[in-house]
C-alpha cells in the first residue's frame, strides 16, 4: 500500500534531520549544508501538516509563508514565528550559492532546537 503524501513528507523530513545532526556531529561540519537540511526538515514538516489538513501547499521554500498558511488552520503555529525559524528560508537556495555570514555553530544549534520543536509538534498534530 502506498504511503499518504503527508507521511512520505514526514519520513523525508526525518531524513533531512538525520543528515543535519550527523554532519553537525563531525569534527569540521559544513554548516551551510547543515542549515540547508534543517530548512528542508522544517519545510517538509510544514507541508506535511498542510497536506494532512487538505491544503495543497505551493512550491515554495519560504518558511514564513508556510507558517502563515498553517496559522490559518491552527493558531498555535504562532509560537514558531521568530527570527531563527524564519531565517531558514535563506538556507533553501541562497546558502547553495553565496555565503551567509550569520550561519555559525550557535545559530545552527539554536535553529536545530527550534526546528525539532516544530517538527515534533507537527508529528503530534498529524498522529
Amino acid at each position: 500500500m502506498k504511503q499518504p503524501i503527508h507521511a512520505l513528507l514526514l519520513k523525508k523530513a526525518k531524513g533531512d534531520l538525520k543528515i543535519a545532526k550527523s554532519e553537525l556531529a563531525t569534527s569540521d561540519p559544513v554548516l551551510d549544508l547543515v542549515c540547508f537540511h534543517i530548512q528542508q526538515y522544517v519545510e517538509k514538516s510544514l507541508k506535511a501538516f498542510l497536506i494532512y489538513k487538505n491544503v495543497n501547499p505551493p512550491r515554495t521554500h519560504n518558511i514564513g509563508y508556510l507558517i502563515q498558511e498553517a496559522l490559518k488552520i491552527n493558531q498555535d503555529f504562532s509560537k514558531f514565528i521568530n527570527g531563527v525559524i524564519l531565517e531558514l528560508s535563506d538556507c533553501a537556495v541562497e546558502v547553495r550559492y553565496e555565503e551567509l555570514d550569520y550561519i555559525d555553530r550557535k545559530y545552527i544549534e539554536d535553529t536545530l532546537k527550534e526546528a525539532e520543536n516544530l517538527g515534533n509538534w507537527v508529528e503530534t498534530l498529524i498522529k
